[in-house]
């Protein structure tokens, strides 16, 4: 049985590890810069990720690990939370992007386009969690 956050001997460490994840996740973003981010200058581009990576991946580990756990199956575990999480963290990343760049931001997609690039990202950081 695999230990649970909610486990007091296993909360530190796990959350440590799925904080050292994330942050790496939106390093290697603010790298590469997709979406259009690369346009940013890399300071930006390297806050903006890592803001969103970050803040992103906690509320997907926030519902991995209350509802997440109830998928038998690994990838539908990854579906679900993937599925779950895409709402609040498009609406976190506009609050991210709102916060830095005000309206408009240089890179700002459309609703229905920032929700499939949000589910993209998502299932990448999900998985890699996973």
């Amino acid at each position: 049985m695999r230990p649970t956050l909610s486990s007091p001997l296993t909360l530190g460490p796990r959350l440590a590890a799925d904080a050292a994840l994330l942050l790496a996740l939106g390093l290697f973003m603010g790298a590469v810069g997709p979406f259009g981010t690369d346009i940013l200058p890399a300071a930006e581009r390297y806050l903006y990720w890592g803001l969103c990576i970050v803040g992103g991946g906690a509320i997907g580990v926030a519902i991995d690990e209350s509802l997440g756990r109830r998928a038998t199956a690994i990838w539908r575990r990854v579906g679900l939370t993937s599925l779950l999480m895409t709402p609040l963290v498009s609406a976190y990343v506009m609050l991210v992007r709102w916060t830095m760049y005000g309206t408009p931001a240089p890179h700002r997609p459309g609703l229905v386009e920032l929700l499939w690039q949000v589910l993209v990202v998502s299932v990448l950081v999900m998985t890699v969690r996973a």
